[in-house]
Formats: structure tokens, C-alpha cells, sequence
């Protein structure tokens, strides 16, 4: 990809930077090549690295991809989520330097994994707090968990902020190995974040933050575009806007646009590409609608799509994901997060990595080796043995993994005793075992099928991009969620309408060719069929002369 100017001009600059960046105008290709570039300069010392945090592990494993793919050196640089980041930078190496060394072996728990007495004392967890506002009694039920042996997942941001400005040489050794800090989708920030942010940049480390203001849609858990505008605002940080989208058709970014502002300059478009179907009926005649038109979408040239895998129906909730799939006669696949997915134990984060590997024969095994252990420094025995579990592993899943759960179980914890060391085991092997044995969740680690259908939530669809998008649930009291207030509803009450109206922006972005808004006059609400309205999103800022009506 050839840079634009503006482009280039973030590659090139040295100092702290924001991006705003709108979807599908290259950020992720810009941040790689900006962190490429630093990485090849002699200003970097092999003992030295950038920081590239992400907010998810696939995010962080495909930018950590883009900046090695031609042989980029990555010298002594992070790639990982803020939580990692956290626990293995700051609070393993130097947590007994501030509450000492704990009674049991170190494990991380999610909240809903600790005894019941624990979640009583610690409940306050669950409300995301932020480090300025923890009281004396708060960090005494921290420390006591610690001296357990426990770390709870939702206190590590604020862990390591505590970490961060008692431990001198916690900073030493950051302020020495780390010379940038780079954190994509910073909308998605929360306080912590963005304290862990400015003490990085407090240590000298020039500071890069990535994000669209429009694409915060993680409210529920205190994340507010707030922070990425405070840095927008900062005179001392320069700020680039990318506002090109080269990945939409015109008549989507007109829209899409016009979804934000009613005031926005439109491009010159002649051939609209998103439409509005109101189906009549309910979930199962959506199914039926979508199975008679997904096929002659694909026929269509204009549209460019050469698989059903192109193709993404994106919902607001599980439920609806599913009750879709329930109904839909063409191959489709539900692509959801699982438990095991979001444990943060190392080894929990070693086992997605393995059931990939082990359904995908282009994922390669050194490279997950190489998340854990300097390739170049394993003995040779040492390598033997992890040959031996790479082509066990291939062998069961080749055969046929089905009835192999216990030998599949056995191989993935041979290959962790080689790699990790000190992690929990128990809670890990129990979320890989109910993996197993659930088919639907086994699915989700399996390389996309040219030929399904990808159903998602669209909050899960964050970061991706399809041919063509059929975007449903847009019901009123639904899409944006709202209530009545009192029994008036003339008069609702609104949960979080900027929320919604970002999540609905979401959606509408991920379509390259083709958008689809779906709605219908029935839905299942509670296993009862209501009667359903469209959505008030669909008759704003003048957005019906943007769109057709979809004719099937």
C-alpha cells in the first residue's frame, strides 16, 4: 500500500501523536509502518522496543503480524493487550518489591471465579473503578488477595498504575527497555488507561494513540471516547485526522456520514448501495429472506463478492445470532467469544492459540512459540520435544478430534509445562474441555469456510470488514435501547442513545460493496412475538434519501 501524504507524514513524525482516524482509512498500515520504522533505526538499541497495545489479542496478534511480515527485527517490543501489559510488565516482575511475596503461587481469576466470600468483599470490582477514587479499605482487599496468591483480573490496571508510581525500579526498567508506546482504538479507553498512558509518556516514551470518537461502543464498562478527545486537545501532542475512507462504497460513506452529522458535505454518488428491507414477519422469515437473497447478491458482479464467507449478518445480541442460524437453510457459522477466550491465565490465552493452530495448517507453531520464548536460545533437546507435541498436536486434529478430548487436553498441557511456568491449571483445562464439547464454541477457532455465512454480534464485528452486510434488530426500543419512563412512552428514557447511534455506525462501516438494513414486523421478545416498529435511526438527518428500498 502506497501512503497518502497525511499518511506519511504520521509515518515519519517522532514526536507524541494522535490519530483520528475514521473506518477504512488505513490506521492499522500506518502504526505498523511507523513502529517498522522505528524498529529498523539505529535510535533502537536490540535491548530496546516499542510498546503496541491493542484491546483485543487478535487485534495485537495481527498488528504484532504486519510489523514482522518482512522480516522487521522486533528487538525487545511488546505486542499484547492492556491487561497483559499490565501483568506481565509491571505487577509479576515487581509486585513483591511493593506488598511482598504472597503466601501460594500466583494465579489471575476473573471476578465471577473467586469463592463466594471473596466476590462479597471485592464486589466493587464489578463497577470498573478508577484508581483516583480507591479508598484505604478498597486496597487492603486487594493486598490480601495478592498475599493468597490471587490477582483479580478487573484490579490490574489499577495495580499496575500503584506499581507505577511507588516502584523506582519498575520505571527504571520500563524508562530503559521501552522508547514508544503505541495503543490503537483508544476510544475504547477508560481512566486507568489512560493514566497508564500518561505515566508511560511521563517516563519518557513518546506516546501514540489511535482512534475514531465515533466508534466508542463500550460503555457498559466505563470506556468513553472522552479520553482520546483529551488527548486530541492536548497542545503538546501533535494530532493527524485520516478521514479518506478507501474501503466504502461512496453511497456508505455518504451515509454512514450522514448517520453522525446532518450537516456533512456529500460525495458524488450515483449508484446507492444501502438499502432498507422490512420483512413481513418474524426471525424466521428474516432466515427466509436472507437465504433467497444472498445468493443472487452473489451473482451480481457489481458487487464483487466471490464467497458466501464475504457476506456478514451482524445483530445486536447472542440471542438473536443464534435464533438466525436456527432458521437459515445456507451454510452460515456464529462466530461468538467464548470462556476461554476471555480468561486471562496465560495458559488460557496458549490454548486458543493451539486450537487454531491445530485446525489451520497455515498458522505457524514457531510463531506462537515465539510469544513465550526466544526461539534462538532453546537447546536443541529442548526443541525436540516441542516438535514432538507440534506434530502430535497435527496428527489428532488431521484424524479427527472427536472422542479425543482427553488426549487433546494432555498434548495442549505438554506444550504449556514447556512454555509457562507458574501458571494456574485447573480453571484453563476446564474452559478447553467445555470448548470441546460444544460444537457451536469449537467452531469459532476453526479457519473461516469460504463457504458460510458469517453471523456476528456488532460489537464482535468491531475491526472487521465485509463485501456485503446485513445489518438487523434496528427495532424501536431495541436499536437505540430505551424504556419508558413511568409507563409514558412518549416519553422514554434513553440508556445510552450516543452508544447505540455509534454502534449502529459500527455496522453500517463494515460493508464494502453492499449494506442491507433489516427490520420486520414481528419479533421475539422474552419467547413471545410482539409486534415490531423500525427504528428511529432509520429516519434521521434525512437518511431515507440516502438509501432504497431493498426489493427481493
Amino acid at each position: 500500500m502506497k501512503p497518502t501524504d497525511t499518511q506519511r507524514n504520521i509515518i515519519e513524525y517522532d514526536g507524541d501523536t494522535v490519530v483520528l482516524a475514521k473506518p477504512g482509512t488505513g490506521k492499522t498500515f500506518v502504526i505498523s509502518e511507523r513502529i517498522k520504522r522505528l524498529l529498523s533505526t539505529d535510535e533502537y538499541k536490540e535491548f530496546q522496543g516499542v510498546i503496541a497495545i491493542s484491546f483485543t489479542r487478535k487485534a495485537s496478534q495481527s498488528l504484532r503480524e504486519r510489523v514482522l511480515s518482512n522480516g522487521t527485527n522486533k528487538k525487545n517490543s511488546y505486542f499484547g493487550t492492556i491487561d497483559s501489559f499490565c501483568l506481565t510488565q509491571v505487577i509479576i516482575p515487581f509486585a513483591k518489591y511493593i506488598f511482598g511475596r504472597p503466601n501460594q503461587e500466583v494465579r489471575v481469576l476473573c471476578f465471577k471465579e473467586l469463592e463466594q466470600e471473596k466476590q462479597n468483599s471485592a464486589s466493587w470490582l464489578n463497577d470498573h473503578p478508577n484508581y483516583d477514587n480507591l479508598e484505604a479499605e478498597k486496597w487492603n482487599v486487594v493486598k490480601k488477595l495478592y498475599s493468597e496468591g490471587i490477582f483479580v483480573l478487573e484490579s490490574l490496571q489499577i495495580l499496575a498504575i500503584y506499581i507505577l508510581t511507588q516502584s523506582e525500579a519498575c520505571k527504571s526498567y520500563l524508562r530503559a527497555r521501552y522508547k514508544s508506546v503505541f495503543i490503537d482504538e483508544f476510544q475504547d479507553a477508560d481512566a486507568n488507561t489512560y493514566e497508564i498512558l500518561r505515566l508511560l509518556m511521563g517516563l519518557g516514551m513518546v506516546g501514540v494513540v489511535v482512534g475514531d470518537i465515533n466508534q466508542s461502543i463500550f460503555g457498559f464498562a466505563k470506556k468513553d471516547s472522552k479520553y482520546l478527545e483529551a488527548i486530541a486537545n492536548d497542545v503538546n501532542v501533535k494530532r493527524f485526522e485520516l478521514n479518506d475512507n478507501f474501503r466504502c462504497h461512496l453511497s456508505i460513506i455518504n451515509y454512514s456520514n450522514r448517520l453522525l452529522d446532518e450537516k456533512c458535505q456529500l460525495l458524488k454518488c450515483d449508484d446507492i448501495r444501502v438499502f432498507h428491507c422490512r420483512v413481513n414477519g418474524d426471525e424466521e422469515k428474516i432466515a427466509n429472506f436472507l437465504d433467497a437473497s444472498i445468493p443472487k447478491i452473489i451473482e451480481k458482479e457489481k458487487y464483487n463478492i466471490e464467497h458466501p464467507s464475504e457476506i456478514g449478518v451482524l445483530t445486536k445480541s447472542n440471542e438473536m445470532a443464534h435464533l438466525i442460524k436456527t432458521h437459515l437453510s445456507i451454510p452460515s457459522r456464529v462466530f461468538e467469544t467464548t470462556d476461554l477466550d476471555i480468561d486471562f491465565n496465560l495458559k488460557s490465552v496458549l490454548f486458543t492459540e493451539l486450537l487454531r493452530f491445530g485446525f489451520d495448517e497455515r498458522i505457524s507453531f514457531l510463531g506462537i512459540i515465539d510469544n513465550y520464548l526466544d526461539i534462538e536460545l532453546l537447546s536443541k533437546p529442548y526443541r525436540s520435544r516441542l516438535n514432538k507435541c507440534k506434530n502430535n498436536i497435527r496428527k489428532l486434529f488431521s484424524e479427527g478430534i472427536q472422542g479425543k478430548e482427553n488426549e487433546i487436553v494432555s498434548a495442549f498441557n505438554e506444550v504449556a509445562n514447556l512454555l509457562l511456568h507458574n501458571t494456574e491449571d485447573k480453571q484453563s483445562t476446564q474452559l478447553l474441555r467445555e470448548v470441546l464439547a460444544n460444537t457451536n464454541l469449537l467452531d469459532t477457532y476453526k479457519p473461516i469456510n469460504d463457504k458460510e455465512v458469517t453471523i456476528m454480534t456488532l460489537h464482535k464485528s468491531k475491526g472487521l470488514e465485509f463485501k456485503a452486510v446485513f445489518h438487523l434488530e434496528l427495532y424501536e426500543w431495541v436499536f437505540p435501547y430505551k424504556k419508558p419512563n413511568n409507563d409514558d412512552f412518549n416519553n422514554p428514557i434513553y440508556f445510552d442513545k450516543k452508544q447505540d447511534l455509534d454502534l449502529h455506525y459500527v455496522g453500517v462501516t463494515r460493508a464494502k460493496e453492499l449494506c442491507v438494513l433489516v427490520t420486520s414486523t414481528k419479533r421475539t421478545k422474552k419467547d413471545q412475538i410482539k409486534n415490531a416498529k423500525d427504528s428511529e435511526f432509520l429516519s434521521i438527518n434525512g437518511l431515507e434519501g440516502l438509501r432504497k428500498n431493498f426489493i427481493r
